[in-house]
């Protein structure tokens, strides 16, 4: 390394005046092998920091911090190894309940996620974030200007001659500044920009005096973050929508804060690395700061659809009143994760994330359908919330090659491998169930069909309840339906265990990233089956008569602006194509043949409807990465898929002779207008609503010789309602959005104050 790179790594100093220079991980890393955590525990329910029903608000403190936690290595087992490692972690505290706090650590801690938030739509959230990450604890891993990249020796951001994979890795598209944070609230239809869901922003660690002391904590902003609470309340209620609009807006003592205190670290940089110069520049041009050091307030509202409405689409009178919210806040399961560019896998993967409930009439009906009374004894509607995760410390390209591959059983859920989940015979709960790993899909094997078996019956997607025409229980005694989740979906199930039923289930799931890993696909090559939780099935105050699934006609009322988009009503249609190429050429992920920049790649008019055409053309063969399934995802506002086109679907029949008319679909692979569903294939309405979807991969031709790639697509309806702003969309296995897989997007408003005279 140059004397030059060395000067570029360093760690925070008294007032961050002077670097140091940093080569080698210190004590505080060092790895410690421990005793595996006991697995089968009963199902931890992470603590949970909930609204204040007087005020209709959520106020909550929530820090990033780093400490040793027991992690386990699955590649290195079996059994497992496990070791004390220094990871990230949320931690947080209700402002308004005392008992809500967490983590609450004895001894050496579990990998768990962050605090569970319970807020209801209408809420305004509150949150005092704190960055307070001890930089020194992790020193390779920490550029403080804006363009390094992470370094490991001879691996990476350039590997060695001979050393698999090649990798073409650029500022910023690169893993690196991953003590750098924000908060992605992902699901929330609120504001992009300024203090909502603004993933932009790029908040520092405090930094900290010669003593190791924090010189940025709660103490220092409380006065100036309540009287900003105070006054965002006030024009949050006024008038649903986005404040605050511009930098003079936050508290003047906050403000001065933020400025000194990057001026000081600036100066221990490059001029043009500096971080408040284009702070400065943002603030002349009315433009949302992005750089910010120690704390941070985020204010935004959850926005309830007014009762009565339907959504306004061009060209209904409706869609000029600004003021007529075009979407609402759905209720449902949402959850969050830090979001910078650059370190949003190794943030994941230490854990730093955690559940968002948002409640509404769905969790109103639900609770009074399975509500205790004298004809429906011990009955009562438990919830489950499961954050399944993949715990890890380092990315998978700055480990040696041997460490990178290794047995499928990687996953825990709420920080524990597999736990145990009790349930009484006849009892049914609601689980809720997130993704929340960096990279890979979990495929959830439905349980056999028996009268006694665990039955489950899937109710929402990405915290979007069903319409009650795709509500579809099984029969007692049916098989359930199989699904998948890719990482960042989500999934509302009700479990039911049988009056008979008796002794454990065990849940099993395939760990999948490629089309040729699920089990059903044409080919298929699934890797080996892993046990992800225990159900067990305990006797006592059983309920009395035993639990149904809930009935059609008591599902949850579908909101009027949840319904389908007509097609009719469609203002642009556009088409975006991700792919991956091999290691030969450099493993380079992009949209549209593009690493993520500075440049606004998608434009759309607010509070309009646009048709996107999502195609994969990462392919089987012939050589690796494999036909990925990129779960395309974004932001702010969700989707419904109309059609998909999925070429490892075994009713695709590639050989004009295989076909059976009504009965499978022929894709001839000479002919390019043959590459779509059939009616065997077709989604019919109402569709269903996501925010993250894998994208079928691309397959090579199956027949004998063939070598023309056939790529997946799927094609989504959105509306851009209510909120201008820009933000992100891109692939959900966020090793590719740090490398470039990301396209910057913008909102833009329909309406204007001018007029013609």
């Amino acid at each position: 390394m140059s004397e030059h790179d060395k000067s570029r790594r360093g760690v925070f100093s008294v007032l961050m005046l002077a670097a140091m220079a940093v080569l080698a991980p210190i004590a505080a890393n060092a790895q410690q092998f421990v005793k595996c955590p006991t697995e089968g525990r009963e199902l931890l329910k992470v603590p949970e920091i909930t609204r204040d029903d007087a005020t209709n608000k959520l106020q909550a403190v929530l820090k990033v911090s780093d400490q040793e936690r027991a992690v386990w290595f699955p590649r290195l087992g079996p059994p497992d190894v496990c070791a004390s490692q220094h990871l990230r972690f949320f931690e947080g505290y209700s402002l308004v309940h005392p008992n809500e706090t967490w983590p609450v650590s004895n001894g050496l801690a579990d990998p768990l996620p962050g605090p569970t938030f319970r807020a209801r739509v209408g809420d305004i959230i509150e949150i005092s974030f704190f960055n307070q990450i001890d930089l020194t604890n992790f020193p390779n891993s920490q550029y403080f200007d804006r363009e390094g990249c992470d370094e490991a020796a001879g691996l990476y951001p350039k590997s060695a001659a001979g050393v698999v994979p090649t990798i073409n890795d650029t500022p910023p598209n690169c893993f690196h500044g991953s003590s750098t944070a924000n908060v992605h609230f992902h699901g929330t239809h609120t504001n992009p920009g300024s203090t909502g869901d603004n993933v932009l922003l790029q908040i520092r660690p405090s930094p900290r005096d010669k003593d190791r002391k924090l010189l940025i904590d709660e103490s220092t902003v409380k006065d100036d973050f309540t009287n900003f609470f105070k006054q965002c309340e006030e024009k949050l209620v006024k008038v649903p929508g986005r404040w605050p609009f511009i930098w003079e807006q936050l508290p003047e003592n906050y403000r001065t804060l933020q400025k000194d205190t990057l001026t000081k670290l600036d100066q221990t940089l490059k001029p043009d690395q500096q971080l408040w110069p284009p702070n400065q520049a943002a603030i002349d041009q009315m433009v949302w700061p992005q750089y910010y050091a120690g704390a941070y307030p985020y204010c935004f509202q959850l926005p309830a659809y007014p009762e009565g409405k339907t959504p306004a689409v061009p060209p209904s009178p409706e869609a000029a009143d600004p003021n007529i919210l075009q979407m609402g806040q759905v209720p449902g399961t949402m959850w969050y994760h830090m979001h910078k560019h650059g370190s949003t896998t190794l943030n994941v993967n230490n854990t730093l994330i955690g559940a968002f409930i948002i409640e509404g009439k769905y969790d109103d009906q639900l609770k009074d359908f399975y509500k205790a009374d004298a004809t429906h004894k011990n009955w009562g509607l438990t919830q489950k919330v499961m954050v399944i995760q993949e715990v890890g410390v380092t990315p998978n390209l700055e480990r040696g090659p041997s460490q990178q591959k290794g047995p499928i059983d990687s996953f825990s859920v709420n920080g524990l491998r597999h736990p145990t989940v009790t349930m009484r015979p006849g009892e049914t709960q609601l689980w809720r169930i997130i993704n929340g790993g960096a990279r890979s899909g979990v495929y959830f094997v439905a349980p056999a069909a028996s009268a006694t078996a665990v039955q489950w019956v899937q109710i929402a997607q990405d915290g979007v309840q069903f319409n009650p025409a795709n509500y579809l229980p099984p029969a007692a005694g049916a098989a359930s339906q199989p699904f998948l989740m890719s990482a960042g979906n989500r999934v509302d199930l009700l479990v039911r265990v049988p009056k008979g039923a008796s002794g454990k289930y065990n849940l099993q799931v395939y760990n999948v990233s490629r089309a040729t890993e699920v089990p059903t696909a044409a080919g298929a090559a699934p890797k080996a089956i892993a046990t992800l939780l225990t159900v067990n099935i305990v006797s006592g105050t059983n309920p009395d008569p035993e639990m149904p699934f809930i009935t059609a006609d008591k599902f949850p009322t579908f909101p009027t602006y949840l319904a389908d988009i007509p097609d009719n009503t469609i203002h642009v249609r556009r088409e975006l194509t991700f792919n991956s190429t091999t290691p030969a050429t450099g493993a380079d992920h992009t949209i549209n043949g593009h690493k993520f920049g500075d440049t606004i790649d998608q434009a759309m008019l607010l509070n309009t409807n646009e048709e996107w055409k999502i195609i994969n053309t990462t392919a089987n063969s012939p050589a690796p990465p494999g036909a990925i399934m990129h779960p395309f995802h974004i932001h702010i506002n969700p989707f419904q898929i109309v059609e998909v086109f999925d070429p490892y679907d075994k009713r695709y029949v590639f050989k004009a002779s295989d076909y059976v008319k009504g009965t499978n679909c022929y894709v001839n692979p000479a002919d390019k207008t043959t590459w779509h569903p059939c009616d065997v294939t077709a989604l019919k309405p109402p569709f269903v609503w996501w925010d993250v979807f894998g994208i079928p991969g691309a397959r090579v031709d199956p027949n004998p010789g063939g070598t023309v790639v056939i790529p997946g697509y799927f094609k989504m309806h959105s509306r851009f309602a209510d909120y201008p702003g820009q933000y992100v969309l891109h692939c959900h296995i966020l090793a590719h959005e740090d490398r470039g897989m990301m396209q910057l997007i913008e909102v833009v408003p329909n309406t204007t104050v001018l007029k013609h005279h």
